[in-house]
């Protein structure tokens, strides 16, 4: 392979803090020692359902399955249920002449087991089952799913017990009843108004010029000039706009969003639920004659999930198993240790950490780091490429390395250790010590003025956040890209939408978090992503072959500064391309991390005597990936996490190939020939693994210069017997007395022996041992220590165990 093609970091000053620069050639270990009891306790709050998530449970689930029968008993089972034989098919309900429940709600709330004792369960939907079970006279969840079966000859009647029936959303979150306000049902009323008087001015033979509207959507009339032509008056006089109506007909339960539903549907020659619900599939971004129809839809949505007659945000009764209770933080003088991620993320076997250095010490650069299990990624390279192809571009992102994690010398695996944004990042790269303008959004929709409060500052003593708001506003309100250039990082913006369009990014702005805003000491705010693990196509078949039109979210930040003149964000986009998003650059860095980290992913992949995985502290799940799925989904094989996962490098050369023909770049024949790399792209089937052909003797190693070998500490035991104790001269002994120890050397070299082979990596000539062979020295990182009389500590070492790897040299080739 030509030198050209070999992957060299750019050094960029100050662009990664000297930890992971340190971190480059070497996994070190990081150990963590908590209190006994307080290890426990990570374990029990790392894992989404556990015995102690039973004990807390049982008592709500008496009282929601009260609230919830209660809700029963309201509604007339006649007349929903016409004609059917209750007393015959479900006795239980005891259905009265009149149509209602009359069963004793305390008789049957006491048949059920609150025992903890009897639940091993560590799955709340097979907890759920077994205690729906456990009384015998009244199988609750036998009568919801007879009930489910029983045909409504009333549609209408359909959204009145459909809510009910969703007993397991119940009892997790049960409803805080609330009215319908007038107020809030005239909303509906002037939104169908606006709807119809805003399908009057569209031209749909301009907007949609492949769709023959006339046999879509007849109702709308289209005439030859591509305008509706139906009666405005006389089909908004077909519409029930009469909320006592809805009020005599319907359950007091009933959602605002089945309430809009029904207003929609309540005109039978025009059906506007439907109208919308069609015309939204239709919509794509580049139709800006639709814009005013799309922020009415858009608004509709928004007020549907915001107004209800109930109130379904969490309340006393609520059963979440993410919430603050469940957070785990140690925390001493010098350092915290807790678990990060919600819900979600503590579902799989290794929880994520975030580590926070206190007292105004650092590591190397760095006193807020985040431990990254990245279990949905089956390569474990997704977060760490993404990392290097920004510091190739040099651009501000979060850094990225390995190292393998301890805590209380049980071996917990290899980790990815990344930078957070956090008040300490903004000091150390910008000097902006205690800053005031960095923003993390969750859940934002767009961004405009409605959603700002989505973004909460990372500074807890700010309470005035008009700087923010005001921002917000130039964004929504600009027109162009001059309106924001003195406000706003426009390139660095387009640089992160087009990383983010070719590495199928979606976890970020389009899918409304896992992103920053923040304002730099020069004025202008700057957009920053985070947590890369969905990343190279963790997604859907087949979505590399969409534009960015297609792929972008449909923001006004978006819409201004690509899809309306997308020239700039071209020229960006063929720039990373021919830098660095192209096979000859990528493929020899994956084959280089691979080599890399291939050891400590064999152990991770090992189980110990008692059939545990390294670092599976969630024992209610046990997915992990085996050695032939890291390997392949690290080439070209396609398999399924919770989603449709692209081979990365499977994912780099299609995605490759359809930039460079959609957008005439100008790309390397080589990697743009089919023959050469046959891709083929099946579907793959939950669990099953799809392979994809490929010449097996085109080789995508690369060549690298100055070998240079390194010890360092790592478990080379069967993973049964993990090593408890670290060798290493540096290593803080346990004491009384509360300690700092900051840098100690800043390098120090020993005498190692030359090992006599090599790890499994066959690109390796005879003429690359002996060059091995010459070297005698190692230069070894300085280690940092803390210990409490807490014996809470966290040590960074290196070790015997000899590896051979490969040192990169910052420079440009």
């Amino acid at each position: 392979m030509l030198l050209k093609y070999i992957f060299v970091l750019l050094c960029f000053s100050g662009q990664r803090a000297e930890l992971f620069e340190l971190l480059d050639d070497t996994i070190p270990i990081l150990k963590v020692f908590l209190p006994d009891e307080e290890f426990i306790d990570l374990k029990n709050k790392a894992t989404i359902f556990s015995k102690a998530d039973i004990k807390l449970i049982l008592p709500k689930l008496n009282n929601n399955l009260k609230l919830y029968l209660l809700e029963l008993q309201k509604i007339n089972f006649k007349k929903i249920f016409k004609g059917y034989n209750f007393s015959e098919n479900i006795s239980e309900l005891q259905v009265n002449e009149n149509g209602f429940l009359k069963f004793d709600i305390e008789e049957i709330i006491n048949g059920f087991d609150y025992n903890p004792d009897h639940y091993e369960e560590r799955d709340f939907s097979l907890f759920y089952t077994h205690f729906f079970e456990t009384n015998k006279n009244f199988n609750i969840l036998n009568v919801i799913e007879k009930l489910k079966e029983i045909e409504i000859p009333n549609a209408e009647n359909r959204y009145d017990i459909e809510v009910i029936l969703d007993i397991q959303s119940f009892v997790i979150n049960p409803p805080i009843y609330k009215p319908l306000h007038l107020s809030e049902f005239n909303k509906i009323e002037k939104k169908v108004k606006l709807i119809i008087k805003t399908l009057k001015k569209i031209n749909f033979t301009e907007s949609y010029p492949e769709y023959d509207f006339n046999e879509i959507l007849p109702e709308l009339q289209i005439g030859e000039d591509g305008y509706a032509k139906f009666n405005e008056d006389k089909i908004i006089s077909g519409f029930n706009f009469d909320l006592e109506y809805y009020k005599e007909n319907y359950i007091e339960y009933l959602l605002y969003y089945y309430i809009e539903e029904l207003v929609l549907r309540s005109n039978k020659n025009f059906d506007l639920y439907k109208i919308k619900n069609t015309l939204t599939d239709l919509i794509t971004s580049n139709t800006s004659n639709l814009d005013g129809l799309i922020k009415i839809f858009n608004e509709m949505e928004r007020d549907s999930s915001e107004t209800s007659t109930f109130d379904n945000t969490l309340n006393n009764n609520s059963i979440f198993f993410g919430d603050n209770s469940k957070d785990f933080k140690s925390k001493n003088a010098n350092m915290t240790f807790e678990i990060n991620g919600g819900v979600y993320s503590r579902e799989f076997p290794k929880p994520n950490y975030n580590l926070k250095i206190r007292g105004g010490e650092d590591l190397y650069g760095r006193s807020q780091l985040k431990l990254r299990a990245d279990s949905l990624d089956p390569t474990l390279l997704r977060s760490k490429l993404i990392s290097d192809i920004h510091d190739r571009l040099g651009l501000k992102s979060s850094s990225a390395n390995y190292l393998q994690l301890y805590i209380n010398n049980e071996y917990m695996g290899l980790y990815i250790i990344t930078d957070m944004f956090k008040l300490s990042w903004a000091e150390s790269v910008f000097g902006d010590k205690n800053s005031t303008t960095l923003y993390k959004c969750n859940g934002v929709n767009d961004l405009t003025s409605d959603y700002s409060d989505n973004c909460i500052n990372e500074n807890d003593d700010v309470t005035d956040n008009t700087e923010w708001i005001t921002f917000v506003k130039k964004v929504e309100n600009a027109k162009s890209a001059s309106d924001l250039e003195d406000i706003f990082e426009v390139d660095f913006y387009l640089y992160e939408q087009a990383i983010e369009y070719l590495t199928d990014g979606w976890d970020h702005i389009k899918n409304g978090h896992n992103y920053y805003f923040y304002k730099q000491p020069n004025g202008k705010w700057i957009y920053l992503s985070y947590d890369f693990d969905f990343d190279f196509g963790i997604d859907e078949s087949g979505s590399y072959k969409l534009k960015y039109s297609e792929f972008g979210k449909d923001i006004n930040l978006n819409r201004i500064l690509i899809i309306q003149d997308s020239s700039r964000f071209n020229e960006i986009l063929k720039y990373i391309v021919n830098e660095v998003f192209n096979p000859a650059t990528l493929f020899p860095r994956i084959d280089e991390l691979k080599q890399f980290i291939k050891p400590f992913i064999e152990l991770d992949k090992t189980p110990n005597s008692e059939g545990k995985f390294p670092g599976q502290i969630n024992e209610s799940n046990d997915k992990f990936y085996s050695m032939d799925e890291w390997d392949g989904n690290s080439e070209f094989t396609s398999v399924y996490t919770d989603r449709y996962s692209y081979g990365i490098k499977q994912w780099i050369i299609l995605k490759y190939r359809n930039v460079c023909n959609n957008y005439n770049i100008e790309c390397d024949p080589f990697y743009m020939d089919n023959n050469i790399y046959p891709i083929i792209e099946d579907n793959v089937d939950d669990n099953d693994i799809y392979s994809s052909t490929i010449d097996s003797e085109i080789s995508t190693e690369s060549i690298f210069e100055n070998l240079t070998e390194f010890s360092f500490e790592t478990p080379t035991e069967t993973i049964s017997e993990y090593p408890t104790e670290s060798i290493s001269e540096y290593q803080t002994e346990e004491t009384n007395e509360n300690i700092t120890s900051s840098v100690i050397e800043d390098e120090t070299v020993y005498d190692v022996d030359v090992p006599t082979s090599i790890t499994d990596d066959e690109s390796f000539s005879e003429e690359d041992e002996e060059e091995v062979g010459k070297v005698k020295t190692v230069s070894l990182s300085s280690i940092i220590s803390m210990s409490t009389k807490l014996s809470k500590k966290i040590t960074i070492t290196k070790t015997k165990t000899k590896i051979v790897i490969k040192k990169k040299y910052c420079k440009l080739i």
